[in-house]
């Protein structure tokens, strides 16, 4: 059962770890000043954004700057903690491994959701329901008007 474990600790310690680095280079430019990171860092999030035109990163809306703080201040720290149980075998692993998952399940669906409603929404910036609500359905009815 340990070999087991620990087949399963490798990956979850690979994913931490990255998430350790990630959070504290790139997604911290977010919110902090870019005085306080190297020119190559800022460079390669610019690079990002532009190859894969992440409108998060290039717009920053308040509701991203606001999961990258809590990214920050709470789930980065607990991904390091995660790290320290991994390596020393601590028995509340488990625990913290659930609370992380929570944490960056809820993170994911407010930093998702916009992206999603805006691809399905043919990619314009209009809201979800316009003024005409038949255009949503398909419907149209050229001697109605709204």
């Amino acid at each position: 059962m340990s070999a087991f474990v620990k087949l399963v600790d490798f990956p979850l310690f690979l994913v931490f770890f990255v998430v350790a680095l990630a959070a504290a280079l790139l997604n911290a430019q977010t919110c902090l000043p870019a005085s306080y990171f190297p020119e190559a860092l800022i460079n390669f999030k610019e690079w990002y954004r532009q190859q894969y035109g992440d409108y998060l990163f290039s717009e920053k809306p308040n509701f991203f700057v606001g999961t990258v703080w809590l990214e920050l201040v709470f789930q980065w720290p607990l991904a390091l903690l995660n790290l320290n149980a991994i390596l020393r075998g601590k028995p509340w692993f488990n625990t913290s491994c659930l609370i992380y998952g929570v944490s960056i399940t809820s993170s994911m669906v407010v930093n998702q959701s916009p992206s999603f409603l805006r691809n399905y929404h043919m990619n314009d910036r209009s809201p979800i329901l316009p003024l005409n609500p038949n255009k949503n359905f398909g419907v149209e009815n050229r001697d109605c008007t709204f």
